[in-house]
């Protein structure tokens, strides 16, 4: 049987009829039985937010090619706290705020939320 079926689609086990939901939560096994695995909802929250901070990092770079209006640094650290891995991944792919001292603080955040991740197991697929 096929691993990838469509979100939403019916499909036929063991003489039952089943459908997967459009819930993240499912995923299909070659032996046509749904398991659930749980997604924290702080992990969606927290990849929500690292996107924003890709985001805010992303523009604030544009705006000083442009020589427009900034982001303050303090506010762009604020965000960085919050969503380290979007900041830190900006800071290397638009190659933006390297050089401040200060915010050498990014990679130590993202450090901190590594840990937090792993301390409170908030990843959602099984480890092998």
């Amino acid at each position: 049987m096929a691993d990838n079926i469509p979100i939403g689609c019916w499909f036929q086990s063991e003489s039952r009829r089943h459908t997967i939901n459009l819930n993240f939560g499912y995923s299909l096994q070659e032996n046509s039985r749904i398991t659930m695995f749980h997604v924290p909802t702080l992990f969606v929250v927290l990849v929500i937010v690292n996107i924003i901070s890709l985001m805010f990092f992303g523009l604030d770079k544009l705006k000083s090619k442009k020589r427009g209006w900034r982001i303050p640094e303090s506010r762009l650290l604020l965000i960085a706290f919050f969503g380290p891995f979007g900041a830190y991944a900006s800071m290397l792919l638009f190659r933006h705020k390297i050089r401040k001292v200060k915010f050498l603080l990014v990679p130590i955040f993202l450090l901190i939320h590594v840990y937090l991740i792993l301390y409170f197991n908030l990843v959602p697929f099984e480890t092998i």
